[in-house]
Order: C-alpha cells, then structure tokens, then sequence
C-alpha cells in the first residue's frame, strides 16, 4: 500500500452526489467504508431491458459518469446491467465481477485501473488485471477500456503517467493473447479530445461521458458482429 491517501478518487463521490461535475484534490474525501455504503454492491445481477444479448458494465469513479449515457447508448439493442462505485478497483470488486461473469452476459466492459493506479503498486494492479481477465474468460467480448495517460492532476499520483503507460501495455498484452479481449483505446481518444474532460484531465465532463458510452457501443456492435455474424446498428 502506498503512503499517499488510499481514497483519492473518492472526491469523485462528493461531486455526483452534490450534483456538480467538476472534483478538486482541495476538497474532502470520504472514508473507504463511507463509500461502499453510498454505493454497495447489488443484491442481484439484473438487466435493464428485454431483449438482445448481455452487457455488463463494471466501474470505478470514471465509471460512475459514463454510466449515466450507457442505457441510452445500449437499451434496448441491448440488456444492461451495470455498477460503478468510487475508489474501487481490480482487487475490491473481484468478487462481484465473479458474480456478474456468472450471469453469462455476452458482452463484458471492465472500467477499471484509475482508482488502482493513484493507491497500489504497479505490480500488483497488473497480477489484479491478469486474475480479473481469468475470471472472464468464458464471457465472449471483453472489452478492457485503456486509462488516461498525459497531463492527470498529480495530486492523484505524482508517477501517474509512466504507471499508466504500463498498465496500457498489460491492457494490450492481454488483448494480445486472449481472442475474446478488445481494448477501447480511451487513453489516445481523450489526448486527442480535451475538451471532453474535467480540469483533473482524468474524469469525462457530460460531453466527454457521451462519447466514451458512444464507443463502447460501437465496439460492442462490432464484436458481436464478428462473434454471432448478425449485423449491429451502433448506437
């Protein structure tokens, strides 16, 4: 465990409950246990929707905000289940993706590794990574989002970027060696979009939430496309 504040991202929590869209290093965080109260796991997988294939959604405070434009995205092409819960990552929510793997979804989207980055070792989160991706290795598509990279506040880690970078490459690596796994390559579209992020440069504003929704989608049309040979209108 690193020395600087374990709940870093929980600052994130403060900003959607109070309604505002814009976290600072200056305000107050939470204790770990305040968040997994205001968030707590589900009791039941449940998808939202009737029809179409399967897709989960897993997330930390990134995915707390992309959430919000992932059923006008994926319903009702798709079922959607999905759950996000601040300063998570890999090694807290192991046991629910577990769970969620258990549904059979077919589609399986894990937004993880920023809130491991600003409170673990590298080394750890990339052994995480790899049982996490042991754990869905019967779901048909994952896809494994990449984490921003350049210009992240350093308040959440003064090694931000050079541990990012190497978190990216396990991404790839394991996309690389396991056919069902596809990276959504957030980490280069949002270098090339600033405008769709908030002043840490690491969460989505409104805009920038809309368009990673948007991508997820259209990856997941395409890998069911390939997988089931049907065609797939993205969303």
């Amino acid at each position: 465990m690193r020395p600087r504040p374990r709940l870093a991202l929980a600052l994130v929590a403060t900003t959607l409950i109070c309604g505002a869209w814009a976290p600072s290093p200056s305000g107050v965080a939470f204790h770990r246990e305040d968040v997994e109260q205001m968030f707590p796991e589900p009791a039941s997988i449940d998808y939202e929707g009737t029809t179409g294939h399967r897709v989960v959604f897993i997330g930390d405070s990134l995915g707390r905000l992309v959430e919000v434009a992932l059923p006008r995205r994926f319903v009702p092409r798709y079922r959607l289940h999905h759950f996000s819960r601040p300063t998570s990552g890999l090694h807290d929510l192991r046991g629910l993706m577990a769970r969620q793997a258990a549904t059979r979804p077919d589609v399986f989207i894990a937004e993880l590794g920023s809130a491991d980055i600003s409170s673990h070792r590298i080394e750890d989160i990339t052994a995480w990574l790899n049982d996490a991706m042991d754990i869905l290795t019967d779901v048909p598509c994952v896809i494994w989002p990449t984490v921003k990279e350049h210009g992240v506040d350093a308040w959440y880690n003064r090694h931000w970027q050079p541990e990012a970078a190497e978190l990216n490459a396990a991404i790839r690596y394991q996309a690389a060696v396991r056919p069902g796994v596809h990276v959504y390559d957030w980490a280069d579209i949002s270098l090339h979009h600033p405008a769709w992020l908030l002043e840490d440069y690491l969460h989505p504003n409104w805009q920038g939430a809309d368009r990673y929704a948007q991508g997820l989608r259209a990856m997941a049309d395409q890998c069911m496309a390939t997988r089931f040979a049907v065609p797939f209108q993205s969303g």
